[in-house]
């Protein structure tokens, strides 16, 4: 019954997991995976526009579990403290990820992959902003040499 996740369930998948630190598949009903699972699902149905049954197979379960869960959480997140603390730090992680790039989150094919194409597009300015300011530091020594000297710049050639 299971489904192939898409590339954004992978992903809500891998945070989860790695904070929970547990496999959330595992046919359990064990309370730490049974909340786990419930966060997966509710940030899945808030954060993708996969099908509930699409969700639900990605965990071998089906849709009426996804809202079975995600009814549940409305409840359960305003009387238990500890799972409105993990979910807000899970989801927080999520939020920020999105944030930084909304297409290259669904597309990734992990959260590690993400965080490297991120930090590589952010390699690829540096180097161009260094360009530029190395190109712009010659030219202000060049023709305003009184300047920089008057000013105390430090500027690297």
């Amino acid at each position: 019954m299971k489904n192939k996740l898409t590339n954004a369930q992978k992903l809500i998948k891998e945070v989860v997991e790695q904070y929970f630190n547990l496999d959330i598949t595992k046919d359990t009903r064990v309370r730490e995976y049974i909340d786990a699972r419930a966060i997966y699902f509710k940030l899945a149905k808030d954060n993708t526009h996969d099908t509930l049954s699409s969700i639900g197979r990605s965990m071998g379960r089906d849709h009426a579990t996804v809202l079975h869960f995600n009814r549940k959480m409305e409840h359960w997140l305003k009387v238990d403290k500890v799972l409105k603390h993990n979910y807000d730090e899970i989801n927080t992680r999520l939020q920020k990820a999105i944030a930084i790039d909304p297409k290259g989150f669904r597309l990734a094919e992990s959260i590690e992959g993400f965080y490297e194409e991120q930090y590589n597009k952010l390699l690829a300015k540096h180097k161009e902003v260094m360009i530029k300011y190395g190109y712009f530091a010659q030219r202000l020594n060049k023709y305003e040499p009184e300047l920089v000297e008057k000013e105390g710049l430090q500027l690297a050639e």
